[in-house]
């Protein structure tokens, strides 16, 4: 802004050369006014309204307003209407939008008071009382304009603020609410299970099987909470092989080779090793069947079957963790899906994990 009405000044300097003005006079402050437009726009555009630019910027302003009288034709001296009354207005503005009103306000004052004394002593025919009216009112409107914006944008800054903070603090929340619920998991998966087993009588001292699910069951303790041992990527496929050597079933299997990410590995084989353990308790046989597949779109599809006695999802209590949590909120937790049918004969857990992130073969 101060470029643009910089240059106009200028132009209006040539082009309305007049009695008194010197040409002479005239075409310095022109070409003194040009050059300090040039400083002006690229120090205030790289790098802010500084403290020595503004000072600069008042002091030709002021020099320009005392000798007004050797470069105003007479008849633009009166009413505000020269082109250096249009560079003290701009002036007023800049300085209020570099300074605070403390210090805005007199400067303002002291480059107005300048113009109003080389108005007369440049003879104007108001004596310069009228553009001085002028000034005092841009002055005033700039100040008090410039105070409502900054508390504006103060008030925005507090809002924004406290809008970072409470967002940062409920993921934090959640982060914390997330990490609870998986180390939930993890124990009730691999501890909880294995302690189960042994007090129903389905693992026995000297048993490989409690050997190597203890085993399994240490090692997933020891990453709870240390995510960044973890690999970046797992193959899917033997992880699931892992799985299904540690349950206490007849498991076949049609597994294909799949890479997903680490997590999406783990909230597979957690699912299926969690559907494995209710079928060995729950279903009154002792086989189930793994199936797994990538659809076209590249979604990750593992489908645990047993041909049991099945249930009514639907009445399995609230408080039961397996399936809520082991199974659906372990799949749900990376962007996956859990659909759990039964019926005498056959149930059925579908893991599912959105095409929207892909695997590969």
């Amino acid at each position: 802004m101060r470029g643009g009405v910089g240059l106009v000044a200028s132009v209006a300097a040539v082009f309305g050369l007049g009695v008194p003005a010197s040409p002479g006079w005239t075409a310095v402050a022109v070409a003194a006014n040009t050059v300090w437009v040039a400083i002006f726009v690229a120090v205030s555009v790289t790098r802010g309204l500084l403290p020595w630019l503004m000072a600069g910027e008042v002091a030709l302003t002021c020099v320009l307003c005392l000798t007004q009288g050797d470069l105003v034709a007479a008849g633009m001296l009166s009413g505000g209407v020269s082109w250096v009354a249009g560079l003290v207005t701009m002036t007023i503005v800049t300085t209020g939008f570099a300074w605070r009103p403390g210090l805005a306000v007199p400067v303002g004052a002291a480059v107005a008071l300048c113009h109003l004394a080389g108005a007369r002593m440049a003879e104007a025919g108001d004596g310069g009382t009228v553009t001085a009216g002028i000034h005092v009112v841009q002055i005033l409107a700039v100040a008090g304009l410039m105070t409502v914006l900054r508390r504006a944008a103060r008030l925005a800054d507090d809002t924004l603020t406290a809008a970072t903070d409470e967002q940062a603090a409920a993921e934090v929340l959640r982060e914390r609410r997330s990490a609870q619920r998986e180390q939930n998991r993890v124990w009730h998966d691999t501890a909880l299970n294995v302690f189960t087993a042994i007090d129903q009588g389905g693992l026995r001292r000297g048993d490989l099987r409690l050997r190597n699910q203890a085993a399994h069951a240490l090692v997933e303790l020891n990453l709870t909470g240390r995510p960044g041992e973890a690999p970046a990527e797992a193959k899917l496929d033997a992880r699931l092989r892992v799985v299904v050597e540690l349950a206490d079933l007849t498991v076949h299997t049609h597994l294909v080779p799949c890479a997903v990410p680490w997590a999406v590995a783990e909230a597979f084989a957690g699912a299926v090793a969690e559907a494995l353990t209710n079928v060995a308790r729950y279903s009154g046989v002792r086989e189930a069947g793994i199936d797994m597949a990538i659809s076209d779109d590249g979604e990750v599809l593992v489908e645990v079957v047993d041909h049991g006695r099945g249930f009514d999802p639907g009445a399995v209590p609230a408080h039961r963790y397996g399936l809520r949590e082991s199974i659906k909120g372990r799949m749900t937790s990376v962007d996956g899906l859990a659909e759990i049918t039964s019926r005498p004969g056959r149930t059925a857990v579908l893991l599912s994990w959105p095409a929207s992130a892909k695997a590969r073969p």
